[in-house]
């Protein structure tokens, strides 16, 4: 019966210490031995059994007292029942001497137990150039000549295309908000001088006498006044409105409604001769300039009433 516990516990300790074999990791290099600031390329592999949970080192700046220049990703692998775990490294040293990579602990744990393993040892020779003494020194080199891409000066041009762009966009903003400026300021001086333009045009339609030739044209000048009239003084589009839109137009506080009537009746009065081929009676055609007159004394600009006849009121209205 003893015999039979001690061959139990043998086959258990070489069933344990076999699992465990299974866990190795390991460096090696491309060569032992570097000159100063030379790459040196390290490989890190590691390899278990799928089951098992394994904490691999970490190198961050140094492995060992090597410097780190450059680090892979981890590539994983899975191999029938066994996982490898591999990774590139290129490290450097700067000054000469004999550099060991100590072994590094793998922990691992493996049917509930915990454990460890580690890394094998190497040794990497730095030395200095060789240099001979016995030579005089060299002349100094001219600089070499670097050639240049057209990639190189892609960022430069990219931005002064971007400081033009910037430039013409701020000159436009600017001849924009300029151009607003002044033509609010030309229609306030239109608005102030609209009747001064109107009563002297009304003045040389009433001196040429038109109406006694032409009444069509007459009533064409005449209208085409009054509705410039409109649009110089009170900012409206007068100019291509149907006699219906400008009745609309005319229901302001500032006009009375006889005047609205007056004019409206004048402007049918066009119409029909224009278009109808109707005959005005003498007294129409003087009371149609009187009346044209009489509307753009009373509406003149005043400036007792410049803010309530401001842009932004009249659009208020």
């Amino acid at each position: 019966m003893k015999t039979l516990k001690a061959f139990s516990f043998a086959l258990l300790f070489l069933f344990a210490a076999n699992v465990y074999s299974q866990v190795s990791a390991s460096f090696t290099a491309d060569s032992t031995q570097i000159l100063i600031g030379d790459f040196l390329h390290l490989k890190f592999a590691a390899k278990f059994p799928n089951a098992t949970a394994v904490q691999l080192p970490i190198f961050k700046d140094s492995i060992g007292a090597l410097d780190i220049i450059a680090a892979s990703k981890k590539d994983t692998a899975k191999i029938g029942e066994e996982t490898v775990i591999t990774q590139q490294f290129t490290v450097s040293a700067y000054d000469s001497g004999l550099y060991t990579i100590p072994p590094q602990a793998i922990l691992f744990t493996q049917n509930g137990m915990a454990d460890s393993t580690f890394t094998n040892e190497i040794a990497i020779t730095v030395n200095t150039v060789p240099v001979d003494t016995t030579k005089n020194f060299k002349p100094i080199k001219a600089p070499l000549e670097v050639k240049r891409s057209w990639r190189e000066y892609l960022l430069y041009v990219l931005i002064a295309l971007g400081v033009i762009v910037i430039a013409l966009l701020a000159w436009w903003l600017f001849k924009k908000y300029y151009k607003k400026k002044d033509a609010a300021k030309e229609a306030i001086n239109r608005k102030k001088t609209a009747h001064e333009w109107a009563l002297k045009e009304l003045q040389k339609l009433e001196q040429e006498k038109v109406w006694q030739e032409n009444p069509k044209t007459y009533y064409s000048r005449l209208t085409d006044i009054f509705r410039r009239y409109l649009e110089y003084r009170f900012s409206v589009s007068a100019m291509e409105s149907t006699t219906d839109e400008i009745d609309l137009m005319l229901t302001r506080d500032d006009i009375s409604g006889e005047a609205k009537k007056e004019l409206v009746s004048l402007l049918k009065l066009a119409d029909l001769v224009k278009f109808a081929k109707q005959q005005p009676l003498p007294e129409q055609n003087k009371n149609a300039l009187n009346t044209t007159r009489e509307f753009v004394k009373t509406t003149a600009w005043k400036e007792e009433i410049a803010n309530n006849q401001s842009p932004n009121n009249e659009a208020k209205k």
